[in-house]
C-alpha cells in the first residue's frame, strides 16, 4: 500500500516497455497478481507517480498488497541496500 508521507521513497527501476500487455502477464504472474482477485492478490499493478531526474512521470509499478505489520521499515528505501 502506497504511504501517506510524502518524504518515503522507493529505489527502483524504470523501463520504456515496447508490448506492455506480453510482458504484464509475465509479471503479473511473479508478482503474483491476479486482475480478476485484487483482494488475495500479493502485489496490485496500478499507475504510480515515479521522479526521475528531478521530474514526475506516471509508470505502472506492483504495490504490495498485505499488510505491513510486523514489517521492518526500510528506511533508505532501497531493498538491494539492506
Amino acid at each position: 500500500m502506497p504511504s501517506e508521507n510524502n518524504s518515503d521513497q522507493v529505489v527502483g527501476e524504470l523501463y520504456k516497455v515496447l508490448f506492455p500487455e506480453k510482458l504484464f502477464a509475465i509479471l503479473d504472474d511473479y508478482e503474483e497478481y491476479d486482475p480478476n482477485n485484487k483482494e488475495d492478490s500479493l502485489y496490485i499493478r496500478e499507475k504510480i507517480s515515479v521522479n526521475i531526474d528531478g521530474k514526475s512521470i506516471n509508470a505502472w509499478g506492483y504495490i504490495y498488497n498485505k499488510t505491513l505489520e510486523g514489517l521492518d521499515k526500510i528506511e533508505s528505501g532501497d531493498f538491494l541496500k539492506r
